[in-house]
C-alpha cells in the first residue's frame, strides 16, 4: 500500500480493499468511488448513470434489509452533472474561435466538447432571458482584477469566446440540459425509494457545491468571484413528517450541513454533541416546522465564503504550462524540465473572504502570500481589493459600493469587523498556513504535481 503520508497519493492509487478500510474511518462503509474517470469533459453524461445504478443496487441490497431490521442508514449520492457545462464549446460547426485544438467527444480529455447529439441535449430554451448584466465590462470602476484574471486563466484550459449572445445562449442551454439529465437520475433514485416502500421513512437532502456564473457579469464557470450565481446553491430537504413546497429565507452555509444531518436523526442533544465534537456550523433542522415563518437571520447572523484556488491564481503561468503540455514537438522529458522552471506569481489578489449578513455582501480579495484580517482602514485598503453590495436595493450585485471608499467607509469598516469575527469563530487563525511552503519562494513544480493540482 502507498505511504499514507505521501501528499501526492490519490484515492485512485490505493488498492480497493485498503481504500475501504481507510474510508471506513470517515464513515463511508460501502465506498464506491469511481475516481477521476469522471473528471473529463462529459463525466456526468457518461458516468452519472453508473452512480445511479450503484445507488439503486445499494438500496436493494443494503438499504431495504437495514430498514426491515429497524436499523437507520445514511447514503451519500454524488452526481457530477451539471458540472459538464464547464467544458462547453460555444463555436458553431466548423468554427475555431473558442478552441483551435481538437474537441473531446468521447470523454478522454479535458478539452471542450459539443453537447451530446440526442433529444435531451439538443433542446433549446430561447424564452429564458439571458443575464441582463452579461456585457458588464471587466474594466468597470471598482471591479476586482481577480475576475478577469480568473476568466483569462480558465481560457488556458477551455478557451475563451467572444461576448456574444448566441454563445451565452448555447452555454445556458447546455447548463439547463445537464440539469435535466441529472433530474432523470434523481427520478430513478426517488422512484426506487417508492418501489421499496422507503419513501415515507426516508429524509432526502439535495444540495450542490457551487453554481455556474452562466454569463452573469460576463463570466462563466466558477472562480474568484462572490456573485450569487456562483455561491447561492440549492438546499432542499424532503421530510416525510412535514409538508413540502415551502420556501425559507434563512441564511445557512455548508458548515451547517453536518450538524443538520445529525439533528435530523432525532438523537438526544448530548449524543448529537458527542457525534459532532468541536465541528462548526448550526443545526437548522428545526426550521422544517415553520420554514416560511422565520427571519433571514433565524439560524445565523451571517454566512462566510472562502476561496483560494491555486490553479487560477496566475493566468500567464497557467497558459505557459498548458502550452508546454500540448506541445507535440517536445519530448515528455523536455516538457517536464521546462515546466519545473516555471513559477506562478502569487501576488495576484485571487484569494477571497466574503460575508453575507442578509442585507449586505462584503468581500476582500487578497494575495495568497498576504493572508490578512485587517483591523484598520489603512491595512484593509493596502492589502485588499474590496466589494460591497446592497442586496436589498441591488439584488443582482451590479453596483460595487466599495468603488466609492470614502462615501461608504463606515459601512465597509462595519462589514470588515463582521467578517473578521466570523473568520475567527469558524476558521480560527486565517494565516495561509494551508498553502505550500514554496508559495513564498520560487516554486519548482513537477508536471505530476501540476496535474494533481489541476485535478483537485
Amino acid at each position: 500500500m502507498p505511504d499514507e503520508k505521501d501528499e501526492d497519493i490519490d484515492v485512485g492509487d490505493i488498492p480497493e480493499p485498503e481504500l475501504h478500510k481507510i474510508m471506513e474511518k470517515y464513515g463511508f462503509s460501502d465506498y464506491h468511488g469511481i475516481g477521476d474517470i469522471i473528471g473529463h469533459s462529459k463525466g456526468g453524461y457518461f458516468y452519472d448513470s453508473t452512480t445511479t445504478a450503484q445507488t439503486i443496487n445499494w438500496l436493494r441490497c443494503k438499504g431495504q434489509p437495514l430498514n426491515d431490521q429497524h436499523k437507520p442508514w445514511f447514503l451519500a449520492v454524488n452526481l457530477v452533472n451539471p458540472h459538464d457545462v464547464m467544458f462547453i464549446d460555444t463555436d458553431k460547426e466548423g468554427e475555431k474561435v473558442q478552441w483551435r485544438g481538437e474537441l473531446d467527444q468521447d470523454d478522454n480529455t479535458l478539452a471542450p466538447t459539443q453537447p451530446p447529439e440526442n433529444e435531451l441535449y439538443q433542446a433549446s430554451w430561447p424564452n429564458y432571458p439571458l443575464p441582463a448584466n452579461r456585457h458588464q465590462s471587466f474594466n468597470e470602476q471598482g471591479r476586482p482584477p481577480a475576475h478577469l484574471e480568473y476568466q483569462t486563466a480558465r481560457a488556458a484550459l477551455e478557451g475563451q469566446f467572444p461576448d456574444e449572445d448566441r454563445r451565452w445562449r448555447k452555454l445556458l442551454d447546455y447548463y439547463f440540459n445537464c440539469i435535466r439529465d441529472c433530474d432523470t437520475h434523481l427520478d430513478r433514485i426517488l422512484n426506487e425509494l417508492d418501489a421499496l416502500k422507503l419513501t415515507d421513512k426516508t429524509i432526502v437532502v439535495f444540495t450542490a457545491d457551487h453554481g455556474e456564473l452562466g454569463g452573469s457579469h460576463q463570466m462563466h464557470g466558477k472562480g474568484a468571484s462572490v456573485y450569487k450565481e456562483q455561491i447561492h446553491v440549492p438546499m432542499i430537504i424532503s421530510h416525510p413528517a412535514y409538508p413540502g413546497n415551502k420556501k425559507c429565507q434563512a441564511l445557512t452555509c455548508h458548515l451547517d450541513i453536518a450538524p443538520t444531518l445529525v439533528g435530523l436523526t432525532g438523537l438526544p442533544e448530548e449524543k448529537q454533541h458527542q457525534a459532532l465534537g468541536n465541528r462548526k456550523g448550526v443545526n437548522f433542522s428545526g426550521l422544517l416546522k415553520n420554514p416560511e415563518g422565520v427571519a433571514v437571520n433565524a439560524v445565523r447572523n451571517a454566512s462566510l465564503y472562502c476561496y483560494g484556488m491555486i490553479l487560477y491564481t496566475d493566468a500567464h503561468y497557467l497558459h505557459r504550462v498548458i502550452a508546454l503540455q500540448r506541445d507535440k514537438q517536445k519530448t515528455v522529458a523536455q516538457i517536464k524540465q521546462e515546466i519545473s522552471h516555471l513559477h506562478p506569481d502569487f501576488s495576484h489578489r485571487s484569494g477571497t473572504r466574503m460575508i453575507n449578513d442578509g442585507r449586505y455582501k462584503f468581500a476582500r480579495y487578497f494575495s495568497l502570500r498576504e493572508h490578512n484580517t485587517p483591523e484598520t482602514w489603512e491595512d484593509l485598503i493596502k492589502y485588499n481589493d474590496l466589494e460591497l453590495y446592497d442586496l436589498k436595493n441591488d439584488p443582482d450585485e451590479n453596483h460595487n459600493l466599495a468603488a466609492d471608499k470614502q462615501k461608504y467607509q463606515d459601512l465597509i469598516l462595519t462589514m470588515n469587523e463582521k467578517l473578521n469575527k466570523i473568520i475567527k469563530d469558524e476558521i480560527g487563525v486565517d494565516d495561509g498556513s494551508f498553502m505550500p511552503d514554496a508559495a513564498h519562494e520560487p516554486w519548482d513544480l513537477t508536471i505530476e504535481q501540476f496535474n494533481r493540482m489541476a485535478k483537485d
